[in-house]
């Protein structure tokens, strides 16, 4: 969390009513815009989240957001400059930008002894630094290193379950824009068709009538190009999710997800049409869909692995 202070001093007191309330207000909204059915239910808080009447160091925790609002405008800020450029150069009509992120929010906290390569010992101008979420050190200034952790990153994945890291839909679940004036007829559409990053390769390769190549090894994208149109775009039938604290498969409307404990992945079975937010576990109730799923991970694993060697 790095922000100037006159961009963090514009949401001072912007987030005093807390985590709890902020999930409520983004669930709304989303529901106003039609981003999420009018019934869709806000997830139960993560058990690692104190109610927010409950939580201590409110103005810490406030101010952890408050910085990480304040770093979310820098950046819109910084794309509006792109923008600018493309439009003087007579070339914003006719470019492509795709704004999207990578997984859902982090719930990670920062001990103060985390190490790493993108941790330097000292700021640029030669100070000590203060690393971890330590309620006695605000966040913000470039000689501190924190995270906004579990409360607020279960306000940015509203109204799902989970976290970055995980394969649940709190973890992988995100939305993109995607801008084009002279190639995108559907103009303000919302389009519901689920995709991956992998699918932006092919989807420009497409519209920019590049044939793609087959070496080293096929392309697994697929292109949502038709979505630019006036076509319903149904979107991926198949995704594959291996990763650190989990591995899932979606086929369909069915979804198999594990989060890993100890040593063991224990797979969870969700209709995603029905139960998006994942909060009825039909696992021990359809063990055959299950096995049927899982299978189907195993060998999209294997297939992996073996490509993972050509490269």
């Amino acid at each position: 969390l790095h922000a100037r202070e006159e961009d963090i001093a514009e949401y001072k007191g912007e987030y005093a009513m807390g985590w709890d309330k902020l999930r409520e207000q983004r669930l709304a909204r989303m529901k106003q815009l039609g981003i999420v059915p009018p019934d869709t239910p806000l997830s139960t808080r993560h058990p690692n989240v104190s109610a927010w009447e409950d939580a201590e160091h409110k103005q810490w925790q406030q101010r952890r957001m408050e910085v990480y609002a304040a770093q979310i405008t820098v950046m819109d800020t910084g794309i509006g400059r792109i923008f600018d450029m493309l439009k003087e150069t007579n070339r914003f009509e006719n470019t492509l930008v795709f704004f999207t992120i990578d997984n859902g929010g982090c719930h990670v906290e920062y001990a103060p002894d985390r190490k790493g390569d993108y941790l330097p010992e000292k700021t640029r101008d030669g100070r000590k630094m203060r690393p971890g979420n330590l309620p006695e050190i605000m966040p913000g200034p470039e000689d501190t290193y924190q995270s906004y952790g579990y409360g607020w990153a279960n306000a940015s994945n509203t109204p799902y379950r989970y976290f970055k890291q995980f394969d649940h839909e709190g973890g992988i679940r995100t939305s993109m824009i995607a801008h084009w004036p002279k190639g995108i007829e559907r103009e303000g559409a919302l389009v519901r068709g689920v995709s991956h990053l992998v699918d932006i390769m092919p989807t420009v390769l497409e519209v920019t009538k590049t044939p793609p190549t087959d070496q080293p090894i096929k392309m697994d994208g697929e292109s949502f190009a038709a979505s630019f149109g006036h076509e319903d775009h149904a979107g991926r039938q198949s995704m594959f999710f291996d990763h650190a604290r989990g591995r899932a498969l979606r086929r369909g409307d069915w979804k198999i997800v594990a989060e890993k404990k100890g040593k063991k992945f224990n797979w969870e079975l969700y209709n995603l049409k029905q139960d998006p937010l994942e909060l009825k576990n039909l696992a021990e109730t359809l063990p055959k869909k299950v096995e049927e799923l899982a299978a189907i991970w195993a060998a999209e694993s294997a297939r992996h692995a073996r490509q993972a060697k050509i490269e």
